[in-house]
């Protein structure tokens, strides 16, 4: 009986192939980015007075995340876009704003589709603060604008507030803050710091790439074993 003997490389290769083909992101499923906070400067003077919440510490980083209902807002860059949030969850020291939890949320400053005063900018770089604007925001407004470039979002615009208005902190296009950088105003301090969001693959794809490498794995163990156990002619 003859074997047919599959070269390493082709088996190797076209494992990869299948690999690269199954582990693809799912299309126009939710999309969750993590937000990091780390305040460089601020305070309140010389003493602080007792907190609660804690204030930040400078140099610390504080993560929070969001997500959005869909991969749309991807699909053209712009400033200050519009889009729908089923979650989202800023921290800055012991202070949090959750949209959706109890918490010291009590608005945005943002974007609002189809409306003629804060349509939001995809499709445009130049932040435009006059009304109907790429840059303008409406108060309240169901999200913070969202920067997109190369298909990813980079940033966010407007801000998030208190009950109060304040604690709240000011993302670029609003006040202090310019892009990648944040700004805000806690009560009894203020800090100002980096901004880095990150996107977050989905369960899918993780348990998609999974899988390919499991399988790549049985491919490869199965061809040592036949090679291991063909006997020499």
């Amino acid at each position: 009986m003859t074997t047919l003997r599959i070269p390493r490389p082709f088996l190797f290769a076209a494992a990869l192939g299948l690999l690269a083909m199954i582990a693809r992101p799912a299309v126009a499923g939710q999309l969750t980015y993590t937000i990091t906070l780390t305040p460089d400067s601020g305070g309140c003077g010389s003493t602080c007075p007792p907190s609660s919440p804690a204030l930040p510490v400078i140099g610390q980083s504080y993560v929070g995340f969001f997500t959005l209902a869909d991969d749309s807002v991807l699909a053209v860059d712009g400033i200050n876009i519009p889009a729908t949030l089923t979650a989202f969850r800023l921290v800055l020291g012991g202070f949090v704003w959750d949209a959706f939890h109890p918490s010291d949320f009590s608005g945005f400053r943002g974007p609002i589709a189809g409306d003629p005063f804060c349509p939001g900018g995809a499709g445009t770089q130049t932040p435009v603060n006059q009304p109907g604007g790429s840059g303008a925001f409406c108060f309240p407004a169901p999200s913070p604008g969202f920067d997109v470039s190369g298909g990813q979002i980079v940033d966010l615009f407007g801000d998030v507030f208190g009950s109060a208005d304040v604690p709240f902190v000011d993302f670029h296009g609003l006040c202090c803050a310019p892009p990648g950088h944040f700004s805000s105003n806690l009560g009894v301090a203020s800090f100002t710091g980096e901004i880095v969001l990150a996107q977050v693959p989905g369960a899918p794809t993780l348990l998609l790439l999974s899988a390919g490498l499991i399988l790549l794995g049985g491919l490869l163990r199965r061809h040592r074993d036949l090679n291991r156990t063909r006997p020499e002619l």
